[in-house]
């Protein structure tokens, strides 16, 4: 019976998921990281990127870990935010020298760690790319 109950309410939820999302959309719930594509500069310099994190309703502690890997499949570099230090959407951008890089398809891995009072769960968000090119 307890069952039953606990299946009823998930497809519930995952009904009202789909349905705020529509069919196109493709929202991770635990949140995502973005970098539009961008052309490399002589020197040292910022390129920006765009992250947000969705804890769940019953924590308020989390982490968030984002991996830049580049074409070669090395990691490039990495960011973190957490709670309640950063907010749960914002800007930030990586310092990358492109004397170090080459021009391709990088990719953003995120994972989230969320805090409960006595779990840690940690999940890995779907990955995103971005192209860095050179002029």
């Amino acid at each position: 019976m307890r069952a039953k109950i606990i299946a009823a309410i998930c497809g519930l939820l995952l009904a009202g998921f789909l349905v705020a999302a529509g069919p196109a959309a493709s929202v991770d719930p635990l949140g995502t990281a973005t970098a539009r594509n961008q052309v490399l500069h002589r020197g040292c310099h910022s390129y920006p990127f765009k992250y947000r994190v969705s804890p769940p309703p019953y924590t308020s502690t989390w982490s968030a870990e984002i991996f830049l890997i580049g074409p070669s499949g090395r990691k490039v570099a990495s960011a973190a935010f957490l709670s309640p230090a950063d907010p749960t959407t914002g800007k930030s951008a990586w310092r990358l020298c492109r004397a170090a890089l080459v021009a391709g398809k990088y990719k953003m891995r995120m994972r989230v760690t969320v805090i409960d009072i006595y779990d840690l769960d940690t999940s890995w968000v779907k990955p995103t790319t971005f192209r860095l090119t050179r002029r």
